[in-house]
């Protein structure tokens, strides 16, 4: 059964509860009796008859004596006489708490409110006799009054609860946050990028030459555009289209992940080179492609390979191209779990290009 909340008069069915943790009232004498003076349910059968023009005493069961006693009386003008003589016991027992001082501070104010109301009623009446239809007017403009601030309290009461939701799913979302930051973490720890290569450097082969590092786009025809053969000992790697603020943004977005929220300086160097390596693979797959933003060249799964190909093909030794493939891999995954908005990427072509690059991996 629900019972209208005295304080915020919004309906609950656990009322004690909520009077616990919304309005925090943690008296629990206090909580007792506001809960009382929602439902009601208080034994004034021994109690004096509230009508001021009646002489009967306590003790005289006032149910029977108004219905007996009182026929001029209709029967919703009876319950609401007990209805009010109950409201006037409890919250007199609030003041009488009040009063005793308690050690657990309370939180209502509705026995002070209601001593201030019938300080208002008094003068309200004082002033309905002198200033007679004046008075009148001046009553019903503070009613008026107290209905908007009681709008006002709902309102209120309203969006403070709004602000809780909030906060709980705010919490939610930044401990998921978090989780997320520390799986990266140990996922670059698994991949094994605390050794990684910097090739921003050229590298010496075993005959002591120098590989070359070129940044410019490889010189082909129309005719062989998706050739993947590329010239032994050098890595032609076409330019990263930083022209496109989204992979910018991506890549920022991916750095921040994977540094998490206290990198040291080795955790950045070797995100850096994660990210050098993810950069050469976009610059590889979006060559000659339009609409970069939607991310759908990373669906080519004939560049893809050809990408995969070419890192043999180059002279790269395994350990370093192995690393190459899992930051990609990686870099994948991430895509296809938290895409952008400019994203237009199918998921079912990134899943295979990530079962693809897992086939490669374990050779």
């Amino acid at each position: 059964m629900e019972n209208a909340c005295p304080l915020c008069n919004r309906e609950y069915t656990a009322l004690n509860q909520h009077l616990r943790v919304s309005h925090l009232v943690q008296n629990i004498e206090e909580r007792g009796k506001l809960v009382l003076l929602a439902s009601r349910r208080l034994n004034i059968r021994s109690e004096a008859c509230p009508l001021q023009s009646c002489d009967a005493q306590k003790g005289t069961r006032l149910d029977r004596h108004l219905k007996r006693s009182h026929t001029e009386l209709s029967d919703g003008a009876k319950t609401q006489l007990l209805d009010n003589l109950k409201r006037r016991l409890i919250l007199g027992s609030l003041g009488a708490l009040r009063a005793s001082n308690p050690s657990v501070p309370m939180v209502s104010t509705l026995d002070l409110d209601e001593a201030a109301g019938l300080e208002e009623e008094k003068e309200k009446e004082v002033e309905e006799e002198e200033e007679g239809e004046e008075g009148e007017g001046q009553v019903t403009k503070l009613k008026a009054e107290v209905a908007k601030l009681q709008k006002e309290i709902r309102e209120l009461n309203d969006g403070f609860e709004l602000s809780q939701a909030y906060n709980r799913n705010l919490k939610r979302a930044y401990g998921k946050l978090k989780r997320s930051a520390l799986k990266a973490r140990k996922m670059s720890v698994i991949f094994g990028t605390a050794d990684v290569l910097d090739y921003s450097l050229p590298q010496t082969s075993a005959a002591g030459t120098a590989d070359v590092l070129d940044y410019s786009l490889p010189q082909t025809s129309a005719a062989d555009e998706g050739s993947t053969d590329i010239p032994s000992g050098k890595i032609l790697c076409p330019p990263f289209p930083d022209h496109i603020p989204a992979l910018n943004t991506l890549l920022e977005e991916y750095k921040e992940l994977q540094e998490g929220p206290h990198p040291d300086a080795k955790l950045r160097h070797n995100v850096q080179n994660k990210l050098y390596r993810i950069r050469h693979f976009i610059g590889w797959m979006s060559k000659g492609q339009s609409g970069l933003a939607k991310l759908q060249f990373l669906d080519n799964q004939t560049r893809l390979k050809g990408w995969a190909g070419y890192l043999v093909d180059c002279g790269m030794v395994r350990t370093t191209s192995l690393h190459y493939l899992k930051n990609v891999r990686q870099f994948l995954v991430y895509v296809q779990e938290t895409p952008p908005k400019t994203s237009r990427l199918g998921q079912k072509n990134v899943k295979m290009g990530i079962r693809y690059l897992k086939s490669v991996i374990k050779g």
